[in-house]
Order: structure tokens, then sequence, then C-alpha cells
């Protein structure tokens, strides 16, 4: 799948559902890992940042998920909701590694395609003398 930083929404399967994703940048799922930190003593006199998981889940739902249709909870149907998916990604650990894992391969293909893009314009911009062999 292709991705450009001009797309809102990817539709994504999931079991026998369809999700709808915000694909995020690598900076922006850092960004909510630092936020996710909590500081914790060491035992050792000392401090240490440790990722708070159930925060950094509620964060990363409520980021890049948008909707879904065909999730049923105990084979009823689990319409979307800010509130349902906070319980999906705090509760269940399929769900949400399934969506860490689904942003982790945007951020990736957005990652290299934009460094492709970088190389490509430094190679075609460069002054004809740089080029000369």
């Amino acid at each position: 799948m292709k991705l450009d930083r001009g797309i809102k929404m990817v539709q994504v399967p999931f079991e026998d559902a369809v999700l709808e994703l915000r694909p995020l940048a690598c900076g922006a799922i850092r960004r909510l890992g630092i936020a996710s930190m909590d500081i914790v003593a060491d035992g050792l006199g000392g401090f240490v940042d440790v990722l708070d998981r159930v925060r950094f889940n509620l964060l990363i739902g409520r980021e890049a998920v948008l909707g879904w249709q065909g999730i049923t909870v105990d084979n009823q149907p689990f319409p979307y909701s800010a509130g349902a998916c906070d319980i999906l990604m705090t509760r269940s650990a399929k769900f949400s590694g399934f969506i860490q894992r689904a942003l982790m391969g945007f951020a990736d293909g957005l990652e290299r395609r934009t460094e492709a893009r970088r190389k490509n314009s430094l190679l075609t911009s460069a002054p004809a003398a740089i080029i000369r062999v």
C-alpha cells in the first residue's frame, strides 16, 4: 500500500472487521511515547524513565483510530466511540498490538518515501560541477 503524507485515513482489515486508521509519522509516535513516560525511582537513589503502556495505548488509540465497522464483543456489535476505543486499546492486547504494528508499518513506509525523495532531490538539484566525473 502506497502512503503519502497527505493521506488522512486508511481502511485496514482486522479479523472480521475493518478499521479506519490515521497513519502517523515516526515523530508523532515518538512524541506519544514521550508523553507516556513516568519517572520512577530505580532503587539505587536515582530515577529512570519507564513507559506507561496503558497511557501509551490510550494515546495511540485516540490519535490513530478514527472508527471501525464489524467489531463485536461477546457476539454483540460494538460500535465505535472514543470510549469503546479506549476499552479495546487497554483491555485487548490483540487489538492494541495490531494497531501499533499497523502504525509502525505506515510510519516506516512514510519515512522511507521521505528519505528517497530527499536523496532524489539532492541528486537532481546538485550543481553540475559536483556531478561531473
